[in-house]
């Protein structure tokens, strides 16, 4: 058990400049002018995480970033100014990231040079009943609960 307990607390193995510890639901990382494709890459060596993108990765990353697998991702993507959709897959978490916002990036499903204010959006209420009385709901979980 001790022998397992240190395995998962132990710095990963990672290229220099990145240092990553923890697990994926306490995990944490500093960079050091760390190119963001390195930093994913140790990411997906240490924790699983699949990574597709459509932009150029190969800025630097600096700083120390900490939480959840996902809130380190997100942390890092935001401080790039990415668009990204992080989702979790039967084999693990996957992360699409997408050009950075204010830099020419297609929406998916609106074609390029196409203004955002001319694209096809749903109707106002998008088709949505009105809320029932007392407020949302979720299925199965009762009144006024969330999920964390």
């Amino acid at each position: 058990m001790a022998v397992l307990l240190m395995a998962v607390c132990l710095p990963t193995a990672a290229p220099a400049g990145i240092k990553i510890e923890g697990d994926a639901s306490a995990v944490k990382v500093e960079a050091s002018d760390a190119p963001l494709s390195e930093l994913l890459e140790a990411l997906k060596k240490s924790f699983g995480l699949e990574f597709r993108s459509s932009a150029p990765l190969n800025m630097p990353i600096n700083g120390s970033f900490s939480g959840s697998l996902q809130e380190v991702v997100t942390s890092v993507l935001f401080l790039k100014d990415f668009n990204f959709v992080y989702a979790a897959s039967k084999t693990g978490p996957v992360v699409d990231i997408f050009n950075p916002s204010g830099e020419g990036a297609d929406s998916p499903g609106v074609p390029r040079n196409t203004p955002m204010a001319t694209a096809a959006l749903p109707p106002p209420n998008g088709g949505a009943r009105p809320l029932p009385p007392g407020g949302p709901h979720l299925a199965g979980r009762g009144p006024g609960k969330r999920e964390d």
